[in-house]
């Protein structure tokens, strides 16, 4: 069950989406959220009441062109590095069919009235990409991401020989040392390429940091949300805290005990090792080098004896 998915079954309101094949039933109809908004979002269930402000699905992270005569495949090419301005536009991008056309629109920015920053563990970003890539067997895209952490055949060689196959595209799409062009002595370069996996690191570092960046930018509310906080409960935090917390945000009202939607699952193996304890210390310090003062208190969760690792230490960019 997704955040989205959650949100719709507590409240028993639609929840929306940017894609159409998100849609219930979409091959009846698309109803946006308001009717002057033809370009979306879209409501995900037409048939339930929906809010003023609705869970919207989005999807930040792909790079859509700048120029609305490119065509779609154009429009929706994946770049190696995206800007702010790259990550906003994603953010409010629709993809819909208009018979056997793909028609990517964008709404307007002031469309949104509140930000949720949905944040989830590094590992959870390298598996979801690792996906497909097991010993050369395809798994579905619905694999889930902590069934991985139990595949017999995700071993750390395994793992550690993948991160060396996505840093090489990698470094064959950008030029690596153009993104640290500040690093006056190098050290942050070197760390960048004795890191396994760091490029798929360098662009959730990135993801986050723009997430923040564009909380300021846009005049308008913002709630960091972590994943495993809505579906576990430890010592700290509890399920129905996070849950709830959500929904005040939204001005919305559960109208079914959280409990009997949202079961509460044990903890995942978010610090599941595969990376050796070595490397895991590279991964961390890369991570706390990449980010911000205000993106690294919202990640530092995930890195376990931080401050054994001097990471607080570390220079990083002013905020």
């Amino acid at each position: 069950m997704s955040i989205l998915q959650a949100t719709q079954h507590l409240t028993e309101l639609t929840v929306a989406t940017n894609f159409e094949t998100s849609v219930s039933d979409s091959s009846k109809f698309l109803l946006p959220v308001r009717k002057t908004l033809v370009d979306g979002p879209y409501m995900v269930k037409p048939k339930l009441k929906c809010p003023r402000f609705v869970l919207t699905e989005t999807d930040c992270s792909r790079a859509y062109s700048i120029n609305d005569n490119d065509d779609a495949a154009s429009a929706a090419q994946y770049s190696a590095t995206r800007t702010l301005e790259q990550f906003e536009l994603g953010c409010r991008t629709t993809i819909r069919m208009d018979e056997d056309r793909t028609v990517v629109s964008h709404y307007n920015t002031t469309v949104a009235k509140k930000i949720v920053h949905l944040i989830r563990s590094p590992m959870h970003a390298l598996l979801d990409q690792m996906k497909g890539h097991v010993d050369g067997r395809h798994l579905s895209s619905n694999t889930a991401t902590a069934d991985l952490l139990n595949d017999p055949d995700v071993t750390t060689e395994k793992f550690l020989a993948w991160c060396s196959d996505v840093d090489a595209g990698f470094s064959k799409q950008v030029n690596v040392s153009s993104l640290f062009s500040d690093d006056e002595d190098g050290a942050l370069l070197e760390l960048f390429k004795r890191t396994p996996c760091s490029s798929v690191l360098f662009r959730y570092v990135q993801f986050h940091e723009h997430a923040v960046e564009l909380s300021r930018k846009l005049p308008i509310p913002s709630h960091p949300l972590y994943y495993e906080d809505v579906f576990q409960s430890t010592p700290e935090r509890t399920q129905g805290d996070s849950v709830e917390n959500l929904l005040y945000f939204l001005e919305a009202t559960a109208r079914r005990p959280i409990s009997d939607v949202i079961p509460t699952t044990e903890t995942d193996s978010a610090h599941h090792r595969l990376y050796p304890r070595n490397q895991e210390q590279l991964a961390a310090r890369l991570v706390r080098a990449l980010a911000s003062r205000v993106c690294w208190e919202r990640l530092r969760r995930y890195f376990e004896d931080d401050n054994e690792w001097g990471l607080d230490e570390l220079v990083t960019a002013q905020v």
